[in-house]
This record gives C-alpha cells, structure tokens and sequence, in this order.
C-alpha cells in the first residue's frame, strides 16, 4: 500500500507517517522512504521505542530508493551510478592526463590546484543537467 501525505508541519507529517506505521503487525514487512535515510531512521527508531520490537522495516532516502529501483535496469546496461567523489576522481585523473600532453592550453596555469578537479566535475555535471551536448 502506498500512501503520501504533504503538509507545511514537520510535525503533521511525522505523526501521519507515525499512524500509518502503527496500522501494521510488528512483523510487517515496511519501506519508509524519508527526505534523507536520516529522517527514515529518526521514524523508525520513534516508531520502535514506542510499540518495541519491529521487524522488516526496511528504511530509505528517496535518492536510495531510486538507486534500488534503477539498478537492474542499469546492470542491464552496463552502467552504474556515479558519486560525487567519484566524478571529481575522474575529473582529477582526465586533467593529469591533458596536463600531461599538454591539451589544457587556457586552464593549463590552475589544472594543479586544489579545487580544479572539484570545479571540472560540477561544471560538467551542470552542463549534462542543461542538456548540452558533447562536441
């Protein structure tokens, strides 16, 4: 059974989503999905000193749900999600390189600082989020 709720009050939100837990058997198998894994965490530990034990309460942010849903669809493909980290690794490492053969040319003089690698990555991330094309 899927159920949404929206309200401006944190509090109206967490008590609706404190009653809806508590129509079930302790036993039942659940998915809370939170604004972050935090937040389903912070219900589920409410939820459990309140009835005691549970089980099967599974606990997700909406990005990790995504991820879970996506995944087989994505292995299908051969692809897998990228984190934030790891696209500056790659920035980092594909900025070595063109230092390396010396194809920066403008961005050449700031390529070893600290923040470029960090830069590059969000840059590109804008640029795949504004649908601009790679030439």
């Amino acid at each position: 059974m899927l159920e949404v709720f929206r309200s401006a009050s944190a509090a109206e939100r967490v008590g609706a989503a404190i009653a809806f837990v508590e129509r079930f058997p302790a036993a039942t198998e659940l998915l809370l999905v939170g604004a972050s894994r935090d937040a389903a965490d912070d219900l589920a530990r409410r939820v459990t000193a309140a009835r005691g034990a549970m089980f099967g309460m599974h606990r997700a942010s909406l990005t990790q749900l995504a991820v879970r849903l996506a995944s087989a669809e994505m292995a299908r493909l051969g692809v897998a999600p990228a984190t934030a980290l790891g696209a500056e690794a790659v920035a980092a490492r594909a900025a070595f390189e063109a230092l390396r053969e010396h194809a920066l040319g403008y961005f050449a003089p700031v390529a070893r600082f600290p923040g470029f690698a960090g830069a590059l990555a969000a840059t590109l991330a804008e640029l795949r989020l504004g649908g601009v094309a790679a030439d």
